[in-house]
């Protein structure tokens, strides 16, 4: 066979199969209040109950050969569109003429079999049933008529029903279908209705926030206010916790403070129970840190103030000779290592402008700053090893400040996987106990040592962390104008160092910015301290798009 007849065959095969592509355009999985799950199209307009062995939370685009094997046998053409496919059920619009007769026609409400339609496309369905033996397949193979087309339903059982069902006696046909009629009642009505239910694993709540926040040039920094109402949508407790944490992840990212804590403690069920007792202040604190070679001090992913608290620390310590900054949330690269600049590569929370500055802060001063992280099975001595092979290993007089996420600091968890292979004791510090149980009202505005009625950590020291972080940034030397063309429209305003922001873009990364205002009603009357420099002013709308980008130079 020469070249030409193999080509002429591939293309002619290729044009003939089938592709089994799930088109998942406006579609969502929903469960009532009966925990009975349905399947909902948007763009087409109707809703459809789910087998009753369809565990599938999820739309899946990627069919397995046993479900193509179905379509096969249930004539599926590439003419037509697979919406659903899952565990039992199956879901097409179909576009080409189908033989009737070789279907029974079913009346959707009383599932009688009746050998006519009883009114034209109305209120009758079209059944097909078959059994495959060889692969133990029971398949009952639906068409409803559905806006001059037929939307098929297949339902199928994966065992062998030889001597349970017989599909050419109408009585078992009836009986199988009895329990399945009010699957298939199709309109806008019952469409509207179910919608009103909860909505399910539309996208992982991650993933979510993620592909809202990412959708503009910039970060968009709005993504928290516009999906703070979805909550309702997920259904299982964990998708709604694991939604609720993202949503106080998101409102930080803002430097909304406010709704974080307010987000955060409601799901993580947090009281202000515990009346903590003040022993010191954050000058004692000091006083023992330096006393120390290694500090570890922890914080609450979804707090600025935790991290402002190191910031704060910075300058003194740097002067005693601390000289490395480990971060656990923190990722180095060429681009940060050669100019200090952070980058969205740098970890998903420094996003959050206070975490970044702190970054920022520290390279200027002279810190090696360095992440340890690694997502293994043996976390906690994996971050260990890192933090000792990048200080002390090769330089026996370092001094190191350490800041990790909750946990990691309790003596017997990383902390201690350090001190076995360092010799090092590590000073403990714990900002989380009092983040969780105490009254934020007793200390405004300021950090202080606390004794607690309780440890859930092991840690050398507690602290209570009541930092204020201004939203609207603390009065100084720059006035930010807001435009009056601006006021409706303009949701967010971003403050860059222009020369960071334009090396960051120049190398395909997305700057993070210095400030946040998140609350532009104020911003007519808003001064700011910024340093000697040049910066871009980036007004955003709802949706992080661009509205406006000035520059402004500070003398």
């Amino acid at each position: 066979m020469n070249k030409s007849v193999i080509i002429f065959f591939t293309v002619l095969f290729c044009a003939c199969s089938p592709k089994y592509f799930v088109n998942t355009e406006n579609a969502h999985i929903i469960i009532d209040d009966n925990n009975v799950k349905h399947y909902v199209n948007e763009k087409l307009h109707f809703s459809t109950e789910l087998s009753y062995n369809d565990d599938n939370y999820i739309l899946p685009t990627i069919l397995n050969k046993r479900e193509k094997l179905i379509l096969k046998k249930t004539g599926f053409s590439d003419k037509d569109t697979i919406l659903y496919a899952g565990r039992g059920s199956i879901l097409v619009l179909k576009k080409m003429k189908e033989i009737l007769k070789e279907y029974r026609s079913i009346n959707l409400y009383d599932s009688v079999i009746s050998k006519e339609p009883l009114n034209q496309w109305g209120y009758n369905f079209y059944r097909k049933t078959s059994v495959d033996k060889k692969h133990k397949l029971f398949i009952i193979n639906d068409l409803i008529p559905f806006e001059n087309k037929f939307f098929q339903r297949i339902e199928y059982l994966e065992t062998d029903y030889n001597c349970l069902i017989d599909p050419t006696n109408e009585d078992d046909i009836i009986f199988f279908s009895d329990d399945y009629k009010d699957k298939i009642r199709l309109s806008k009505d019952t469409y509207h209705n179910i919608l009103q239910k909860k909505i399910i694993n539309i996208k992982n709540p991650y993933a979510l926030f993620e592909d809202d926040f990412k959708k503009a040039k910039l970060f968009n920094y709005r993504t928290a206010y516009t999906l703070e109402n979805k909550s309702n949508n997920y259904y299982s407790p964990d998708d709604k916790s694991f939604f609720d944490q993202m949503l106080a992840t998101y409102y930080s990212f803002a430097d909304d403070i406010a709704k974080s804590d307010s987000v955060w403690r409601q799901f993580a069920q947090a009281k202000d129970t515990c009346n903590c007792v003040q022993t010191g202040t954050i000058s004692d604190l000091l006083k023992v840190i330096l006393q120390h070679k290694v500090v570890m001090i922890n914080e609450a992913h979804h707090i600025p103030t935790h991290r402002l608290l190191v910031a704060n620390l910075l300058d003194t310590l740097y002067k005693q000779g601390f000289k490395y900054l480990a971060m656990e949330a923190f990722v180095g690269d060429s681009l940060f290592n050669k100019t200090g600049y952070v980058s969205a590569d740098n970890g998903y929370y420094l996003r959050e402008p206070n975490f970044a500055n702190l970054v920022r802060k520290a390279y200027k001063l002279g810190f090696t700053v360095l992440g340890y992280d690694v997502m293994t099975a043996n976390r906690d001595s994996a971050q260990a090893e890192n933090i000792y092979n990048h200080t002390i290993k090769q330089d026996s007089t370092a001094k190191v400040i350490v800041l990790a996420g909750w946990g990691h600091i309790d003596k017997n968890s990383m902390v201690g996987e350090f001190e076995k292979i360092s010799g090092v004791d590590p000073l403990t510090i714990d900002q989380t106990f009092g983040y969780n149980n105490c009254k934020k009202s007793n200390f405004n505005n300021t950090v202080v040592i606390i004794q607690p009625n309780k440890q859930s950590i092991n840690a050398d020291y507690f602290v209570q962390n009541n930092f204020n972080i201004d939203t609207a940034v603390p009065a100084g030397n720059i006035k930010i104008p807001l435009p009056e063309s601006m006021q409706e429209s303009c949701k967010i305003i971003c403050i860059f160092e222009k020369n960071e922001f334009d090396f960051v873009i120049k190398n395909h990364k997305i700057p993070i910015p210095l400030n946040i205002i998140n609350d532009t009603s104020i911003a007519k009357n808003l001064n700011i301290n910024l340093p000697q420099g040049n910066y871009y002013i980036v007004y955003q709308d709802n949706f992080g798009n661009i509205l406006e980008q000035n520059e402004i130079l500070v003398k």
